[in-house]
């Protein structure tokens, strides 16, 4: 799945923000995708800062899912009914994509950084 369309991601977001079974987890918000530089215009120092943006996300995602999984293990997970339950890792599936995807995606705009450097 590409997430390059933030739109679609924010709708998700929006989605899953109002599941019953999310609200019954003590694991905070989905953290915000960071919005990945243009390499092919960017600095240094912006494609640096991006990266630290994208290295704290990519952290940022891998506790809340670490919360829903153990969420995914306790009672009160199983005893919503299926659908929630679908739904829900559904939508942990999904945010682990887009985290899966963002390291991809600021590689490229690396190699564009890259390629858009006067050759020595």
């Amino acid at each position: 799945m590409n997430f390059k369309n933030l739109a679609q991601y924010a709708a998700l977001l929006l989605a899953f923000a109002g599941a019953p079974a999310f609200a019954q987890s003590d694991c905070g918000v989905v953290p915000e995708k960071p919005q990945i530089v243009d390499g092919a215009t960017a600095t240094m120092e912006e494609l640096v800062a991006n990266s630290e943006e994208v290295k704290s996300y990519i952290g940022e995602v891998d506790s809340f899912l670490d919360c829903h999984e153990a969420f995914m293990q306790e009672d009160s997970f199983s005893d919503l009914p299926e659908n929630e339950q679908v739904v829900y890792a559904n939508a942990m599936e999904t945010i682990l994509e887009a985290r899966n995807a963002i390291g991809p995606e600021f590689n490229d705009q690396v190699q564009a950084f890259r390629d858009a450097q006067p050759a020595e």
